[in-house]
């Protein structure tokens, strides 16, 4: 076998002057490459020769062995069709945003605030919410019972709500998430027949798995057969939520709920067209902002 040291180098050797050879042209260096391992595979001399600029462009090989040539690179570019999604992953790269620390720290401060004791008017309470009382779906996902509590959802929601920060924006990953957990305590509160009290950040931070596993959704944009990165990821992200979010000792209701509304949340920022992003993290924000205000104005009778 003769191939070229790399795509932007012509062979380093080649057949002996005056011998007959065959030309196949590929599409690009890198598709030369392959086919030329392919061929030398099967133990068959072949040159990859470059094109202008230096850029390998196809395969010489000896003319006898053209058309078994061309038979085994048919054959292996039908067994590797399938696979033929070549487009960067969205949010590939993961980046860890530093604001998610700042969502933490407002916890903390909350929770140091009122002396460890949760504020009877913002914890949920399906009763209250029943009569009227909208804004406890909101205040219940700032508190915790104790440091334990705060820790935890600390230390993990502070990981995935920052890596959804990271890959939507913090205004998109906190809003959406926010919103998601909000709804999860209210649907929570819906579903159970008993009466039932309960605070916590979990659903928010099921909320930002439930982004990050809709993430591949954006795939979607570019190529049909994204789904063979869009359900595995789909799949992991759900292996991930039972092993985090199925505790014996968690809301495990609403953690299922926070993780099913992040779900669309994500989509929808995977999916927003890029041009518009920012005016997508300003709603984030404006989510974000607005209903803390509102929903912490009312807890504290700040309306009165």
């Amino acid at each position: 076998m003769a191939m070229g040291g790399g795509f932007g180098e012509r062979a380093a050797m080649s057949f002996p002057e005056g011998a007959p050879t065959a030309f196949i042209e590929a599409r690009s260096g890198r598709q030369a490459m392959d086919w030329s391992l392919v061929l030398a595979s099967q133990g068959m001399d072949v040159v990859v020769e470059g094109g202008p600029g230096g850029e390998a462009t196809g395969l010489r090989v000896h003319e006898t062995e053209e058309g078994r040539a061309r038979a085994f690179l048919k054959l292996y570019e039908e067994e590797n069709r399938g696979w033929a999604l070549r487009v960067r992953m969205p949010g590939g790269e993961a980046r860890l945003h530093g604001l998610a620390l700042a969502w933490v720290l407002a916890m903390a401060w909350i929770h140091a605030a009122n002396g460890g004791r949760a504020p009877a008017r913002a914890v949920f309470d399906s009763a209250a919410f029943a009569r009227g009382e909208s804004w406890r779906a909101w205040t219940a996902t700032w508190l915790h019972a104790d440091m334990a509590h705060l820790a935890m959802n600390g230390v993990f929601g502070g990981l995935l709500m920052g890596l959804a920060m990271g890959r939507y924006g913090p205004g998109t990953a906190l809003g959406g998430a926010m919103a998601a957990g909000a709804l999860a305590n209210a649907a929570g509160g819906w579903i159970r027949v008993e009466p039932y009290v309960g605070l916590g950040a979990s659903g928010v931070v099921m909320a930002a798995l439930g982004m990050l596993a809709a993430n591949a959704l954006g795939l979607w944009r570019a190529r049909r057969a994204a789904a063979r990165w869009v359900l595995p990821t789909l799949g992991a992200s759900a292996v991930l939520f039972v092993q985090v979010g199925t505790s014996p000792k968690g809301d495990v209701v609403v953690h299922a709920l926070g993780f099913l509304a992040g779900i669309p949340a994500g989509a929808l920022a995977a999916l927003w067209p890029a041009r518009r992003r920012a005016w997508l993290e300003a709603a984030g924000w404006a989510v974000a902002a607005l209903t803390t205000a509102w929903a912490w104005g009312r807890a504290l009778g700040w309306d009165r």
